[in-house]
């Protein structure tokens, strides 16, 4: 009955079935781990009953077979997680529209019990931790606060974008709500740096922290007055320097934190790639040990191929030099080099090309007016 009320949502309902149970057989495992479940469901803001829930979940871990704890661990940190963000949900929807001090400091208290609370029954029941932590309870604080700035920061604007005294005031104290707010989701993501996922999140934290820090630094009210029937809005209230310059304080140390998540980036990344490199070459390492015939032989193609470089390279050098000589050689001389070469062709051509002539003119029956060769190496024709 137990089951079927909780599983139906009926909590109260399961939490009673589980006292008379109890009552009956505290060592009853379940019973306890249904308990744990029904009365953290019955939470309210005002009556946060989760260390209830931890206490139920810690008599069940107790009493359960040895062979089941693992297994039930992991389904406690579960039901407990869900428990605790959706009670952080419901905290954040509460700075809408309106955040306060008072919202906060029940931020504060949810923050508090997450990380030491629900922290030490996980370590005390010897649940392993994911590596994030809390980054997911961080994400809805910093997702659910960006959600609450968009309604001060337009309830300041107002429809004419001219904020009277009232509403910078208010523009005030709700910003910096909203600021202590995102800096618990901070202390959520934890000090140390190098996983990924924690960092981006981090650096999302602090860009929004500097983007509501530097819209309340600049933040003003405005007069109104009229002259000849127009409005003229003069500027009013806003921050003195010195209230400024602690908030750029702020900003700067803000802006640190960014360097240094990028910094630890960038110093595993590092790590990560020399890790490679040097798993790479033991590996390579490895292989030659195993295959030493195989190496023997790509040295010896190596040397081999370095000697055939090595001639091209003179070949190629000799090729240059003969080129340039015969760019510099005066013209006259290239001229009887040509002719020289074309008295040549039309000696070792001319038996050949009469012999051709007399076929032509006996198959023709026409006579042969010319007789022409053509060098390719001269690129010209060559009349004999």
């Amino acid at each position: 009955m137990a089951r079927n009320a909780i599983d139906a949502g009926n909590n109260k309902e399961a939490d009673e079935y589980c006292n008379k149970i109890i009552e009956m057989d505290t060592a009853n495992w379940e019973a306890w781990l249904i308990k744990g479940r029904a009365v953290g469901w019955q939470s309210t803001l005002g009556n946060n009953r989760v260390g209830e829930t931890i206490n139920a979940f810690s008599k069940a871990l107790e009493n359960c077979p040895e062979d089941m704890k693992d297994t039930l661990g992991e389904q406690c940190k579960l039901r407990l997680g869900e428990l605790q963000a959706a009670m952080l949900m419901t905290r954040i929807k509460c700075f809408k529209p309106h955040p306060s001090v008072h919202d906060v400091e029940g931020l504060k208290s949810d923050v508090s019990s997450i990380i030491t609370t629900t922290l030490n029954f996980l370590a005390k029941a010897n649940i392993k931790v994911d590596a994030i932590g809390n980054v997911n309870y961080a994400r809805i604080v910093n997702n659910g606060i960006c959600d609450a700035w968009n309604d001060v920061y337009s309830n300041y604007k107002g429809d004419e974008g001219y904020p009277t005294d009232y509403e910078f005031k208010n523009f005030l104290e709700e910003g910096n709500c909203l600021i202590d707010a995102l800096k618990l989701a901070l202390v959520l993501c934890g000090s140390e740096n190098g996983n990924k996922v924690v960092d981006d999140l981090k650096v999302q934290i602090y860009n929004n922290l500097i983007h509501i820090q530097t819209e309340l630094m600049n933040g003003q009210s405005y007069e109104v007055s009229f002259d000849g029937g127009y409005k003229h809005y003069n500027r009013n209230l806003y921050l003195a320097d010195g209230a400024k310059k602690l908030r750029q304080n702020e900003i700067d140390e803000w802006n640190r934190g960014i360097s240094e998540v990028r910094m630890a980036e960038k110093e595993i990344a590092q790590k990560v790639e020399e890790a490679r490199r040097k798993a790479e070459q033991e590996k390579i390492a490895e292989y030659w040990a195993a295959h030493p015939e195989v190496k023997s032989q790509i040295e010896e193609l190596e040397v081999q191929r370095d000697e055939v470089t090595r001639r091209l390279s003179e070949v190629q050098v000799e090729l240059n030099r003969k080129k340039e000589n015969l760019n510099n050689l005066p013209s006259f001389i290239l001229r009887e080099q040509k002719h020289h070469e074309a008295e040549q062709l039309k000696e070792r051509y001319h038996a050949q090309l009469e012999y051709y002539a007399q076929a032509l003119e006996g198959l023709l029956e026409k006579p042969v007016k010319e007789k022409i060769i053509y060098s390719f190496t001269l690129r010209e024709e060559i009349r004999l």
